[in-house]
């Protein structure tokens, strides 16, 4: 069974049969116990064919999943029917670095590239790790990509480092996962957020907080000053996929260009999560993040087969910001994807099956 987009427009989505994907060489098939929600979920929905030209109707959104192992590819050597895991539910038509990406996380199984599956520790609730594939495989392409960030990897515990990281939105599920990233790769981070999140992205590991409710000058006043006497090795700007009018973006560029470059950074980089300022300071280098990339690069077994693990099991990593579990079964998809539309606070909405 899985919950479908029948045609392009469609408001509402539609719980029908669906066939038990086949696991390719190197994927899994999951049987779904919780997925979450991420904001191109219901943008797809919304704008369908008019943003993502490739998509055709019926499909299945949804790309974050946990829950167990029911088959294997035949090339799979680190996982095994029944094992709990989660993962990043991602096919990208038309082959490598297409960008024409697929899930089926909306669904009683899905297919995950074992490149981008992680062991669940026995403690941890299914719906508590739904809430990190995207935010994982996000923030791990824009620090670490060779053409991103080109970050130091994590580590346990994390070596410390004297350079430091601006990573907006802090309390969003991409900017969690990003600070405990960058942390355990021994970077100090300077974050921003509403003043009640302050204490969440602290305790995930950010030194320095900035209140994004205050006006943009007043922000990057703030942080050039900051930054003046440190190392500053890039920023990962974190805004919203649907406001056009977000300045978060330029504030990004501007501070990374009016900081001294340190001698141990090649580079005055970006790397965009959301969208690309149309005028950039000449001196900055950028690329917007496809998270779906990982799974064609050293970085993805990196993250989730070296690191992540063993991070989960120790807590060096936890599934922030927490779940909100909006209700369980297929049925309760749509009302997932408008809760989550509605806007949710250092929350990320998941259902459970």
């Amino acid at each position: 069974m899985a919950a479908w987009q029948m045609a392009d427009g469609d408001k509402t989505l539609t719980v029908a049969p669906a066939d038990i994907p086949t696991a390719a060489p190197h994927e899994i098939v999951i049987e779904t116990r919780a997925t979450a929600v991420n904001p191109v979920d219901w943008v797809m929905q919304s704008m369908g064919r008019n943003a993502f030209g490739y998509l055709t109707c019926p499909t299945i959104f949804g790309f974050d999943v946990a829950g167990t192992v029911h088959a294997v590819g035949d090339r799979v050597t680190r996982f095994k029917v029944g094992d709990r895991v989660l993962g990043l539910s991602c096919r990208e038509e038309d082959g490598p670095h297409s960008h024409k990406y697929r899930g089926a996380g909306y669904s009683s199984h899905a297919f995950v590239a074992e490149r981008l599956a992680a062991p669940i520790p026995p403690e941890m609730a299914f719906h508590d790790a739904a809430v990190l594939p995207m935010g994982v495989c996000v923030a791990a392409t824009g620090l670490f990509q060779d053409d991103y960030l080109q970050l130091q990897l994590p580590t346990i515990p994390a070596k410390r480092r004297e350079e430091w990281l601006l990573i907006t939105a802090g309390a969003s599920s991409i900017g969690a996962c990003a600070i405990q990233l960058a942390t355990s790769a021994g970077y100090n981070v300077v974050t921003t957020s509403s003043p009640g999140n302050f204490g969440l992205v602290r305790s995930l590991g950010a030194a320095y907080t900035i209140d994004y409710h205050r006006p943009q000058q007043e922000q990057y006043d703030e942080l050039v000053a900051f930054f003046s006497d440190k190392s500053l090795a890039g920023a990962l700007s974190i805004g919203s996929i649907t406001d056009q009018t977000s300045t978060v973006e330029s504030l990004c560029a501007d501070v990374v260009a009016r900081t001294p470059k340190p001698h141990s950074v090649k580079r005055k980089f970006v790397a965009f999560v959301s969208r690309v300022p149309q005028k950039l300071p000449e001196e900055i280098e950028h690329k917007f993040v496809w998270g779906t990339s990982l799974e064609y690069s050293s970085i993805g077994p990196a993250i989730f087969e070296d690191f992540l693990p063993k991070a989960l099991a120790t807590g060096q990593i936890r599934p922030l910001p927490r779940a909100l579990v909006v209700g369980h079964g297929l049925d309760a998809i749509q009302s997932a994807l408008d809760r989550q539309r509605e806007g949710v606070s250092a929350r990320k909405v998941v259902v459970t099956l």
